[in-house]
């Protein structure tokens, strides 16, 4: 088995429209967004291919530089998507891994999702 990571790249619109919106809105749309998570994670756990998995703030910085680092406020800067969450798990192959990824509920949410292989070492 190898090692993937689920990387759930948001809209940087999507996420300010988020934002903006009422905590009372915010709160009754994610009552359907956490149960599509929670039922993906738990099916990625009872088949023992769960590694890890976590949403990300949208508050960081870049790091950018070889001999001298530049930091900025991030994660904004150069991008018109964000790294909003991931998951880690195991598949036989990127074919499996890539069939497990179609039924990440980011995408019904209109978010992409990119999935990668972990370097063997």
């Amino acid at each position: 088995m190898s090692k993937y990571l689920l990387m759930i790249y948001n809209d940087i619109d999507e996420i300010q429209r988020w934002m903006a919106m009422p905590p009372e809105e915010q709160a009754e749309a994610m009552k359907d967004v956490a149960e599509k998570y929670i039922a993906y994670t738990k099916r990625l756990m009872d088949e023992g291919r769960y590694l890890a998995s976590e949403g990300l703030g949208n508050k960081g910085k870049v790091l950018l530089g070889k001999d001298q680092i530049e930091i900025t406020d991030g994660p904004y800067i150069f991008a018109k998507e964000l790294v909003g969450g991931f998951f880690y798990f195991t598949a036989e192959n990127l074919e499996e891994a890539t069939a497990i990824a179609q039924d990440c509920p980011a995408l019904y949410f209109g978010a992409r999702v990119e999935i990668r292989e972990q370097m063997q070492y």
